[in-house]
């Protein structure tokens, strides 16, 4: 569900936080905003735009911080289809091909 996915991508979000200003810290800033590849367009959405809120009230405010993150630059959320979504492979049941794919990108 895209509260799922928000809840995890806000997490992941915090994340990429910690480890920008790691990498700072010791002299590596990053210059561009960094991806966060998502494959859940309501998550991407309620991550951009004031008014996918009105709906979804129910989301613990702990996790907003995805948002704030998206409108200072600091993280960009990318649609990821599942033909290039290795993740699909653990989560999802794939057509033989597909799945051969991601094994055999995995695997190497």
């Amino acid at each position: 569900s895209a509260e799922a996915e928000f809840y995890a991508a806000s997490l992941a979000g915090c994340e990429v936080e910690y480890l920008r200003k790691m990498y700072d810290g010791i002299g590596f800033p990053q210059p561009g905003p960094t991806t966060l590849y998502e494959d859940n367009q309501g998550t991407i959405y309620m991550s951009r735009s004031v008014g996918a809120f009105n709906r979804s009230k129910h989301i613990d405010t702990r996790v907003f911080r995805l948002r704030e993150l998206v409108a200072s630059g600091i993280l960009l959320l990318t649609k990821v289809g599942t033909a290039f979504n290795l993740a699909d492979a653990f989560t999802k049941g794939l057509a033989g091909p597909l799945f051969a794919e991601h094994r055999q990108y995995l695997l190497s």
